[in-house]
C-alpha cells in the first residue's frame, strides 16, 4: 500500500496540471458563449429570419448576445465591452472617415465602369 501511495504522490508532483479538483472542467459561461456563438453563425448562414440579411445579423450578433449576457449570465453588458466609451473621439473619427471616403468615392462613382456595375441595382430596395 505504501508503494501505491508513493507512486501517486510522485505523479501528482510531476504533473503539469494542478490537482485542485478542477482538472478537465471548463467554466460554464465560456462553454455557453462558444456554443451560442457557433449556433448563431450556423443560423445566420443557413436561415433567413427577417426580410433583410442586415436585420438578421443585428438580431443574431447584437440582440441575442446581449440577452444571453443579461438573462442567462445575469451580468452587466459593460463587463463584456458594451458601453458608450469615448463618444467624442468616436464621433470625430466617424466624421473624418465619412469625409475621407466621400473624397475618394465621388470621382470613382462617376466612372463608366462603376455606373455600369451598379445600374441594375438602382431600383432595388435598400434596408
Amino acid at each position: 500500500m505504501t508503494v501505491e501511495r508513493e507512486k501517486s504522490s510522485l505523479s501528482r508532483q510531476h504533473s503539469r496540471w494542478p490537482d485542485d479538483g478542477r482538472l478537465g472542467r471548463i467554466d460554464w459561461k465560456v462553454s455557453t458563449a462558444i456554443i451560442v456563438s457557433t449556433l448563431l453563425m450556423v443560423i445566420e448562414h443557413y436561415h433567413c429570419l427577417l426580410p433583410f440579411k442586415s436585420y438578421d445579423r443585428m438580431l443574431l450578433y447584437l440582440v441575442v448576445p446581449l440577452l444571453t449576457i443579461v438573462f442567462l449570465f445575469r451580468e452587466s453588458p459593460t463587463r463584456y465591452g458594451f458601453q458608450v466609451g469615448d463618444w467624442k473621439a468616436g464621433l470625430f473619427l466617424t466624421v473624418a472617415a465619412c469625409v475621407g471616403m466621400t473624397v475618394i468615392i465621388w470621382p470613382l462613382a462617376r466612372s463608366g465602369a462603376m455606373q455600369r456595375y451598379y445600374a441594375p441595382r438602382v431600383h432595388t430596395a435598400i434596408p
